[in-house]
């Protein structure tokens, strides 16, 4: 558990975020909240995990479902 918060950050809503939360909101008709965090993840370019299956449809993620 140690290693893996080591490597998380905490980082601020850019401007291309923010474009792509409403690229994917408009696309997949999610939440805001959940389509800044699949934008985050897709500007930052990391995996996704989640054991929410509507981000599968989210084509732009690198999704990882968890149980």
């Amino acid at each position: 558990m140690k290693s893996f918060l080591y490597d998380c950050f905490i980082t601020n809503i850019t401007d291309e975020i923010k474009r792509t939360t409403i690229e994917i909101r408009k696309k997949y008709r999610l939440k805001i909240p959940d389509a800044i965090i699949a934008a985050t993840a897709v500007t930052k370019k990391l995996p996704f995990f989640s054991a929410d299956d509507i981000f599968k449809r989210v084509t732009e993620l690198n999704f990882i479902h968890v149980q």
